[in-house]
């Protein structure tokens, strides 16, 4: 018995050993890549893919990964917390050419809290992004569940960010599910919500991106698309 419990740690440690050296090779792979250039956006309906929650150190690199073998830029709202000891992470993301806002630092509901609780929780994040990054600025602010009290509509020092369609991947993580709402409500001009949490919503991208290629659509960050033309904030 001795022998097997032995036997099961150093199968255990090594193959903790062989993912940890996986992931590291994975990001080496993906530190050489070049940035995604934006897309043109003068013709054909555009569309944005945004993703809250993250970043994920499962799933974002999954998500990374289909971003850039279809070259599609997008737009991530993350949340403080989730970037302590994700730093290489968050840098990945940056550097991929996508863009990066607020999601506060502890996902907190905005509506339930002091507006001085509130600007520490943006200002949090912000920092932590500020200190990752080189001193990149998060421009837009994505109160989580979508709430947030009348004073931030009217702060003039804030733009929010919210959605017009919903993906619907963290009340159903089903790829099915996910592509089927994405496909038949799509449409010029949409900013979408997904999360980068689940292996569900890796999936779905990775079909909804080609499929709407198919039918003319560009993509865009939040940024990129405001800079074409269209409204992305409240």
């Amino acid at each position: 018995m001795r022998i097997n419990n032995r036997m099961f740690v150093c199968l255990t440690a090594l193959a903790v050993g062989i993912t940890a050296f996986g992931l590291l090779r994975g990001l080496d792979r993906r530190a050489r890549r070049a940035a995604i250039p934006a897309q043109d956006l003068s013709c054909g309906p555009v569309i944005a893919l945004t993703f809250d929650d993250g970043p994920n150190a499962r799933h974002t690199p999954q998500l990374l990964d289909v971003l850039y073998e279809t070259q599609t830029p997008a737009t991530f709202f993350v949340v403080g917390d989730q970037i302590d000891g994700q730093e290489r992470l968050l840098r990945e993301i940056a550097d991929s050419g996508h863009e990066i806002g607020s999601h506060t630092n502890t996902h907190v509901k905005l509506t339930q809290i002091t507006e001085g609780q509130a600007r520490v929780e943006m200002e949090a994040v912000a920092s932590k992004i500020r200190q990752t990054l080189d001193g990149y600025e998060p421009r837009f602010v994505r109160p989580p569940y979508g709430e947030y009290p009348q004073w931030m509509e009217e702060a003039p020092d804030l733009e929010l960010a919210l959605w017009t369609m919903d993906s619907g991947d963290w009340l159903h993580p089903n790829a099915d599910l996910i592509v089927e709402r994405v496909l038949s409500l799509a449409k010029d001009g949409d900013v979408v919500v997904l999360h980068d949490d689940n292996p569900a919503t890796v999936e779905a991208v990775a079909r909804i991106i080609p499929a709407l290629k198919e039918k003319g659509f560009r993509f865009a960050t939040l940024r990129q698309m405001e800079q074409a033309g269209y409204t992305v904030t409240r």
